[in-house]
């Protein structure tokens, strides 16, 4: 079975989840700090893998959009338009539209010869048409002419909205263009790579910043053994013990901490 890029991220931080919860026996147990990063990181990744694939699907899903036209009268004669086009990345196929007035239709087209519209129901001499359009191309839009005897002024004024049902294989029609559904979709996926970069940039910052404040505190430590005047083992000893539970840089601090014990150790002898 083939996947893709966002299935395969999304499996890599489930998986590396999973891997976490086993070894570590749930989440009672204390973390290491890249465990943390790493738990986070992949959080991110399964939520953004996720909208990623949803957003694939939806990027080569038809997508028609509609738009009703005013009317254009002509002594007795009310003609409007229906505007369809697909503005998704796929074809769009059965696309059924019904639309209603309070006047008898006199006349039904469309201006692209090349696409047939099939008149289901309703229709000519009626109140209502169903008609059917068998594709649409990505990118293609259509005008629907419907043409509406408006000799008897007793049925009141003529519908500004006439589409009552619009739908396609797979969905339903709507009015506007999809610019906010991108929008939206963009920010989201900006919002969960921006929170893995601030949170895998940000702790090793603070790490860095205690790991400074753990150098001062050796280095006064060992400028206090040399006021004590101890020896190198005592000194030696009690810098494991202050440095038991310190994981990040351990080895650096010790080295730190043994050159300044060395060198005032020098520095005293000498003089």
């Amino acid at each position: 079975m083939q996947l893709d890029s966002s299935q395969i991220h999304g499996r890599f931080g489930y998986n590396y989840l999973v891997a976490i919860i086993l070894v570590r026996g749930g989440f009672s147990m204390k973390l290491t700090h890249g465990e943390k990063i790493g738990i986070i990181t992949a959080f991110g990744v399964v939520i953004a893998s996720a909208i990623i694939h949803i957003g694939i699907r939806e990027w080569y899903a038809p997508d028609i959009r509609y738009e009703e036209g005013s009317y254009y009268i002509s002594g007795s004669t009310a003609v409007t338009s229906l505007k369809l086009k697909n503005y998704g990345h796929a074809d769009a196929e059965d696309i059924i539209m019904t639309a209603k007035f309070n006047k008898p239709l006199t006349e039904i087209s469309i201006d692209d010869p090349s696409i047939t519209f099939t008149n289901i129901s309703g229709g000519e001499g009626q109140l209502y048409v169903c008609g059917k359009v068998p594709r649409l191309v990505s990118g293609q839009e259509i005008f629907i002419y419907l043409a509406i005897d408006n000799s008897s002024p007793i049925s009141g004024e003529l519908p500004k909205s006439f589409l009552s049902q619009l739908t396609f294989k797979g969905g339903k029609g709507k009015t506007g263009r999809p610019i906010w559904g991108s929008l939206f979709f963009g920010f989201i996926v900006f919002l969960v790579y921006a929170l893995i970069f601030f949170v895998v940039c940000k702790f090793p910052t603070r790490g860095l910043s205690r790991h400074y404040v753990k150098i001062d505190e050796v280095i006064e430590l060992a400028n206090a053994a040399i006021s004590e005047d101890i020896s190198r083992d005592i000194f030696e000893s009690r810098l494991s013990k202050y440095l038991k539970d310190t994981s990040f840089r351990k080895e650096t601090l010790q080295k730190i901490a043994l050159k300044v014990f060395d060198s005032r150790q020098t520095e005293n002898d000498g003089d």
